[in-house]
C-alpha cells in the first residue's frame, strides 16, 4: 500500500533537500519523487517538458515534508435527543476548503432542519482540522419535528512531516 504526500520537501540522508510536484510513500520504504518540467516560451507561452520519476531507498531519505493541504473532509453527526447519545457521523463533503465546508454546512442545514435560527451561522464554526465545532452537538428541530443533536467536524491532510519507517517495525 503506497501514501501519496502531495507536493513535498524531501530531506536526504547526506543532509540536503529538495522540492517534488509529487512524493509517495510505498509500502516497502522506498520513497517515489516526480518532478515535471514546466516552462514559458516567450513566444508560444506555457510548456510541459518530461516528467522525471526517482526512486529513492529508506536508508537514502530522512524526512518529507508536504506542502500544506487546504482541502479536506466535513462530516456530520446526529442523534435523536436523549441524554443517552453517540452521533451517528457520515461523510457531507470530500475535498473542500474551510471556507467549501462552511458552504456544505449552511446547505445541509438550510435542507435538513426547519429551525436553522437554534444552529450558529456557518461562518462561525470553528473548523480547525481534526476539531469540533463546539464541543457538544447542538439541539435542533429537524424537518420531521424531531429533536436531534447536530455536530459538524472537518479534517485536512496532515502537513506535518513524515520520516522514514523504523526498519524494526517495518519486518515484523
Amino acid at each position: 500500500m503506497a501514501t501519496e504526500l502531495g507536493a513535498a520537501a524531501v530531506g536526504f540522508s547526506d543532509g540536503r533537500s529538495d522540492r517534488y510536484d509529487a512524493v509517495e510513500l510505498l509500502a516497502d520504504g522506498v520513497l517515489k519523487t516526480t518532478r515535471r518540467a514546466k516552462f514559458e516560451h516567450p513566444e508560444f507561452g506555457p510548456g510541459v517538458g518530461e516528467t522525471q520519476v526517482r526512486f529513492y531507498s529508506r536508508d537514502a531519505w530522512e524526512w518529507v515534508e508536504p506542502d500544506t493541504r487546504g482541502n479536506g473532509t466535513v462530516w456530520v453527526g446526529e442523534a435523536e435527543w436523549s441524554q443517552d447519545y453517540t452521533l451517528n457521523w457520515k461523510p457531507l463533503a470530500v475535498c473542500v476548503s474551510a471556507q467549501g465546508a462552511r458552504r456544505e454546512i449552511r446547505d445541509y442545514l438550510h435542507a435538513n432542519y426547519s429551525q436553522r435560527s437554534q444552529v450558529p451561522d456557518a461562518d462561525a464554526l470553528n473548523l480547525q482540522p481534526q476539531s469540533n465545532r463546539s464541543g457538544e452537538p447542538d439541539p435542533v428541530i429537524n424537518n420531521a419535528g424531531k429533536q436531534m443533536l447536530v455536530a459538524f467536524r472537518w479534517a485536512a491532510i496532515s502537513d506535518e512531516r513524515v520520516t522514514k519507517p523504523d526498519p524494526e517495525e517495518f519486518w515484523r
